[in-house]
């Protein structure tokens, strides 16, 4: 066989290799009798992956087989077709998966934010209650030298160092962490960064994607030193092609050894009771709006739609769900399965009646929104989106705080089941359904706190330079 082939046959036989426990689990007659299990209440675990966006995926239909085991674990679970973010940080969505509530309300509106007193969190509620909570976070956006995420689990594992930890040593980490909580009722969520910003994979998950030569793999940021440097890069058509087979290469390599930790809990026996929820905090731009690195900067599909995957208890076949839903619903949709009563504060609903197949009085309305503000000033720039079914429009202002005013900069209109990548703007020859969603847009505003994000404790300047070089300060 030419060795310019012989990577990526080794690494597809790896895909396949490195989930074998589970893919025996979906055909159990193939599969050997695994040890008891000795929990007795339903435990939960919470995959999330870093800047995932969904139309990569061949969960999804992608023509790249980027993801085997989420394809393979769609055979066990209720698969939605259209998941939305809340917001494009990484910090404030997984606030939002922990509270069931969107950022304005939860208050977390950026990366360094605290979280406030008193908002309902999903590890501290199932810890009332007997579970042993942990996490297992990889980028150093959720480090607890940055969050107060810690603070609500019995075990926050953020040993790593550098900027992120890869997805071999978070699984690795994952499975020492499981091996010492399983025995009671637990709820684990494993955090998985690779997907994100650099794009440096293996050399053998990009060669199975890259046509020709296998090429020496491209640093994002030494690409890319400031924002201001993006457009040279799409100068050259060759660098698109590359950096996306990076990104599916690490889409792959992430999904690989997600499937090292489902062998585990096939293994264990706990992969039958276990209430499994898979999902992304947001997505990527990918050369769609001038940028690769591009998911903070604004609220268009690629950076807010994300992958779900639901396995309840003991559920034995598939189903593609097709509503609109967001991940402030996850927590509430957690809950009721563990037969908790949701905390009233919670804005989600819960999925199981879509899982149920009882989509009766399901509200297929979402929105996101995004802050950008600018140092030594007063001005913020504003974007809100909000989504009706298919239809979609994003409403930029500029808010000055120090007289109050507001002026619209932009509005732009979208049918997704037409339109998925937004290249069509319908905002001038739709004028009425513009406006029937900017007043859905200003309604949802009304009832929340809007005001400009409060001031912040003071990173330390390493910190603070370490957030601006991956986009996420200005």
């Amino acid at each position: 066989m030419p060795s310019r082939l012989l990577a990526p046959c080794l690494f597809i036989l790896g895909l396949l290799g490195s989930s074998l426990l589970f893919f025996l689990y979906l055909y159990p007659s193939l599969s050997t009798e695994p040890p008891p299990k000795v929990a007795q209440r339903t435990s939960v675990v919470l995959i999330t992956f870093d800047t995932m966006r969904s139309d990569h995926l061949s969960l999804h239909g992608y023509p790249r087989t980027t993801t085997p085991t989420l394809d393979s674990l769609a055979r066990h679970a209720g698969v939605f077709n259209n998941a939305m973010s809340p917001i494009p940080l990484t910090y404030a969505a997984h606030v939002s998966i922990l509270s069931g509530l969107e950022p304005a309300n939860h208050g977390v509106l950026s990366n360094p934010d605290p979280i406030p007193a008193g908002i309902p969190m999903l590890p501290s509620i199932l810890a009332a209650r007997g579970y042993r909570t942990a996490a297992v976070v990889s980028g150093r956006t959720l480090h607890s030298r940055l969050t107060d995420l810690s603070q609500h689990f019995h075990h926050y594992e953020d040993s790593f160092r550098g900027e992120e930890r890869n997805a071999e040593l978070t699984t690795t980490t994952a499975l020492k962490v499981l091996a010492t909580i399983y025995r009671d009722p637990f709820f684990l969520w494993v955090h998985y960064f690779d997907p994100h910003a650099d794009y440096a994979p293996p050399r053998d998950a990009v060669s199975s994607y890259y046509p020709g030569h296998a090429p020496e793999t491209f640093v994002l940021h030494s690409l890319i030193p400031g924002h201001e440097a993006r457009g040279l890069l799409f100068a050259r058509p060759e660098f698109q092609d590359r950096l996306i087979a990076q990104y599916d290469g690490e889409l792959a390599f992430a999904d690989r050894w997600f499937g090292s930790l489902l062998d585990e809990l096939v293994r264990r026996n706990l992969f039958e009771d276990l209430l499994l929820v898979v999902t992304a905090d947001h997505g990527e731009g990918l050369t769609e709006r001038g940028g690769l690195f591009d998911h903070s900067e604004y609220l268009h599909h690629a950076a807010l739609a994300v992958p779900l995957l639901v396995k309840p208890p003991r559920w034995h076949h598939s189903r593609r769900i097709n509503q609109v839903v967001g991940l402030i619903d996850l927590a509430p949709t957690i809950l009721d399965y563990l037969e908790i009563e949701a905390n009233p504060a919670m804005q989600g609903q819960s999925l199981r009646t879509l899982l149920e197949d009882n989509p009766s009085g399901w509200q297929e309305l979402y929105y996101a929104k995004l802050f950008r503000g600018w140092e030594n000033t007063p001005l913020q720039q504003q974007t809100v989106a909000v989504r009706r079914r298919n239809e979609k429009a994003i409403l930029t202002y500029l808010n000055d705080n120090r007289t109050g005013s507001r002026r619209t900069m932009s509005e732009e209109l979208y049918l997704l089941d037409l339109d998925p990548g937004e290249t069509r703007d319908l905002a001038a020859t739709q004028p009425q359904l513009l406006t029937e969603l900017r007043t859905l847009a200003e309604h949802w505003e009304a009832g929340r706190d809007h005001q400009l994000p409060r001031e912040a404790p003071p990173l330390p300047p390493d910190e603070h330079e370490r957030l601006r070089s991956l986009g996420y300060l200005q």
